[in-house]
């Protein structure tokens, strides 16, 4: 602000890196926006002198608490765990989510004040199913209210990691609702489950489970959860989906061989022989000299006993039986078929559809129990559920009856196409998506004229004004001489 001629701006069009690629010296700002996030570092100062309870947050696998503001503003602290319990790398233990407003915790905690103003809202990463290292995301959203209504001032939580969530959660949960019930959720007899209010698996006790929706984990339970109107469907359409169209692989029979198939066959054969010429006699550095370098291989920083001062020696791995295992990977033919395997899809344009469930505000303790089930040994059963909300939180504890499984079916939220019927597609096809329109009109802005050192200038081109003066004028020669031979 104390370079010669800023301005404040109440609205940027373009980001600074697009005016600095544009040449533009000198920058606007968005000046209540600027002083919100000053407003902000203000009063989120307490949250970085403060004294917290870290000794009490590594017990429980905290990692890191956070404060993120409407404007965009980020505080947070990290607690390392200790050596002893550290599982994971250090870089993975950074704190990244900091664009705060456009982070999905940060949407959902404002989202979900509506049903709950005191709830913390649980989050997991889709693929924490398939790493060791995933976080729990626990967040809450404060408003601020006056006469005029409320909105959102800023997000608060906490990171856990999900090892320790998932350990503390196993021993220590047991059935609710249930009499005479001693049993935790460690127990072999029993699947404890935690669901957030989307129906999303946040801790299973096969880790592979977690972030999956349940319906695709047990979709006979998500059935009758739906039958108790735990979850509701919301029908979601979207009009921008492409879709997949599998393209056929032609027959093994001969084409037709024709003069030109010939020909096509002469000139692949040529150019392959070319090609080989090429890499046979080492021509290509000539092109790119890069290509005459070999990488190097490395098995990473190991060390071997034996050889002291050698390094990247892969290490000797054994089995339970202590026989050395292989490092390499061998997979089966099958397998090698279809890694090969090239499916070729056309994309296209198409309207999608999908259900996806969210939590009814008047869900209540169900304890219900399904029919036409089998157990050990193949005995009539009838498997027994029981859900319970988690006061303050988004999350359902759900336990079920290990011993006694079902015939389970799947319910899935992949979008699928909408086949509209013979008679509806041309009526589909002229009909427009309702658009909403602009609260007001706006066709002309006082500081608009300054595009104009940013926008291209279609107008100018000499190049193309200069190729078209010699195409007409070598035209006009071929015409004056074929005129002359003639």
């Amino acid at each position: 602000m104390s370079t010669p001629g800023f301005e404040w701006r109440s609205q940027r069009l373009y980001p600074v890196e697009k005016l600095k690629e544009a040449g533009q010296s000198q920058y606007r700002s968005d000046r209540e926006l600027f002083q919100s996030v000053v407003f902000d570092a203000k009063v989120t100062m307490q949250f970085k002198f403060g004294r917290g309870q870290a000794e009490q947050f590594r017990t429980f696998g905290a990692l890191h608490s956070f404060v993120a503001t409407r404007s965009g503003f980020t505080r947070w602290k990290t607690y390392l765990p200790d050596d002893a319990q550290m599982t994971i790398e250090p870089d993975n233990l950074r704190f990244t989510a900091v664009r705060a407003t456009d982070e999905i915790w940060y949407k959902r905690a404002v989202d979900y004040y509506r049903n709950d103003s005191n709830a913390f809202v649980y989050s997991v990463p889709f693929d924490a199913g398939l790493r060791n290292d995933s976080l729990v995301t626990v967040a809450q959203a404060v408003f601020v209210n006056s006469e005029l209504g409320s909105s959102p001032a800023a997000v608060v939580g906490m990171q856990f990691l999900h090892s320790k969530f998932r350990e503390k959660f196993l021993s220590t949960a047991s059935c609710p609702s249930l009499e005479d019930c001693e049993q935790t959720c460690a127990s072999d007899s029993l699947d404890c489950y935690l669901l957030d209010d989307s129906g999303f698996v946040l801790v299973s006790k096969r880790h592979e489970e977690t972030g999956k929706f349940f319906g695709d984990v047990d979709g006979t339970v998500m059935d009758a959860l739906l039958h108790h109107n735990v979850y509701h469907k919301v029908l979601m359409f979207d009009y921008q989906g492409v879709c997949l169209d599998v393209i056929p692989t032609g027959s093994s029979a001969w084409t037709l061989l024709t003069p030109l198939k010939y020909l096509q066959y002469l000139v692949s054969w040529v150019g392959s022989k070319l090609l080989w010429l090429l890499v046979q006699s080492s021509l290509l550095h000539l092109y790119d000299i890069n290509l005459a370098w070999a990488a190097e291989r490395s098995f990473g920083d190991y060390t071997d006993p034996e050889m002291p001062g050698v390094q990247n020696v892969p290490p000797v791995v054994t089995d339970e039986n202590g026989e050395e295992v292989d490092h390499c990977y061998r997979v089966s033919n099958e397998q090698l078929f279809k890694m090969a395997h090239i499916a070729k899809t056309k994309p296209r344009p198409c309207d999608k559809r999908v259900y996806l469930y969210t939590l009814s505000q008047d869900a209540r303790p169900v304890k219900a129990s399904m029919g036409y089930c089998h157990g050990i040994g193949n005995t009539s059963c009838s498997r027994g559920f029981v859900l319970e909300r988690v006061p303050l939180t988004n999350m359902l504890l759900l336990v079920v009856n290990a011993l006694c499984p079902c015939e389970n079916q799947r319910i899935s939220i992949e979008p699928q196409e909408v086949d509209y019927p013979p008679e509806a597609v041309c009526e589909r096809l002229l009909l427009e998506p309702y658009r909403r329109r602009p609260a007001n009109c706006t066709h002309y802005h006082v500081k608009e004229e300054s595009l104009d050192e940013m926008c291209g200038r279609s107008s100018a081109a000499p190049l193309a004004v200069s190729l078209l003066s010699s195409w007409l004028l070598a035209g006009l020669a071929l015409l004056t001489t074929s005129r002359v031979i003639v």
